[in-house]
């Protein structure tokens, strides 16, 4: 069978089929555009709600912004970068070597001289002593009227061996006791009994002194001790009978019976510069004082004694 249609027709016929598939279509595009929609939808949600979050109501920026500007700003740590343990030891050794070298330390002499003593060890030194003697009147009061204080001098060189404190020091010095002649007899004896005394004496001194040392300060001392010793006199003492002159004066008798003077100036049993001294005379004095040692090989001493009249004394030694 033979169909012939005319173009009107067919467009006619076709029309319904086009319709049909245009809506299938246009419900695919739907669809997809539905499925885009609800893809992209989260995530304009979840924007929405970081804005929310991030938003700070009005109220509370002021506290927010006091409490920043109360918080101390911490300073930012340079980044450090750790040594090897090993490395570190390396370097402290090196440094404390490098130390050593630059600053080394005093190096102690032996034998170098200090103001502290040692006393186990000796100390030897030679020094010069002066000496001022004072007996006063009143020792010689009970053996004769007419006494007077006797004051003499003396110098000489001493040696010193020093250990545990106690110095040993002999000596070997001048001492000169002499003074103006004098009036004098013994205390029972009669104004005719009167002599005149002539004191030219001078005597050399060999005496021994034991000084014990307390110490009060590095180079200061305090010592207490005694000197013991002889004098051998060199010169005499002259003793001549006295007579007196008209005003009561008395003067030397020249000899027995010179001037004739009534019963002065005897003419037996007199002294006319004649005189028995004993050969030597003993030397006791009890010692303390003070003994400086300024720079340690120099000492000089002031002591004070007691015995045969009074003594009053220094002394400079060097000490090794």
């Amino acid at each position: 069978m033979k169909i012939s249609m005319s173009a009107p027709k067919i467009l006619i016929f076709l029309i319904p089929f086009i319709m049909v598939e245009q809506a299938f279509s246009d419900v695919g595009k739907g669809k997809s555009k539905q499925k885009k929609k609800s893809k992209e939808k989260p995530k304009v949600e979840s924007v929405e709600q970081e804005t929310q979050s991030a938003t700070v109501p009005s109220e509370e920026i002021p506290k927010a912004v006091e409490n920043i500007a109360q918080e101390p700003v911490q300073p930012v740590q340079p980044e450090t970068t750790s040594t090897p343990p090993a490395i570190e030891e390396e370097e402290k050794a090196w440094l404390e070597g490098k130390e050593k070298k630059e600053i080394p330390p005093p190096e102690k002499v032996k034998g170098a001289p200090t103001l502290i003593e040692d006393p186990q060890k000796w100390y030897f030194g030679i020094g010069v002593r002066l000496r001022m003697h004072i007996i006063p009147s009143f020792v010689y009061s009970f053996a004769a009227d007419g006494a007077y204080t006797e004051v003499g001098y003396g110098i000489g060189i001493e040696g010193i061996f020093r250990i545990k404190g106690l110095d040993i020091i002999p000596s070997i010095w001048f001492h000169d006791v002499s003074h103006e002649p004098a009036i004098m007899k013994e205390p029972d004896d009669p104004d005719t009994e009167k002599e005149y005394i002539i004191n030219n004496m001078r005597l050399v001194m060999i005496t021994v002194d034991f000084l014990n040392s307390v110490k009060i300060l590095s180079w200061l001392y305090f010592f207490y001790g005694a000197g013991v010793g002889l004098g051998i006199p060199v010169t005499r003492i002259e003793r001549w009978e006295a007579y007196p002159d008209a005003h009561g004066n008395y003067h030397k008798c020249e000899g027995p019976g010179n001037p004739p003077s009534g019963d002065y100036c005897e003419t037996s049993g007199g002294h006319y510069g004649k005189n028995d001294p004993w050969p030597v005379y003993p030397y006791l004095n009890i010692l303390l004082g003070l003994r400086f040692k300024p720079i340690p090989n120099f000492v000089c001493t002031f002591d004070f004694g007691v015995g045969t009249g009074f003594i009053l004394g220094t002394r400079a030694s060097y000490v090794f």
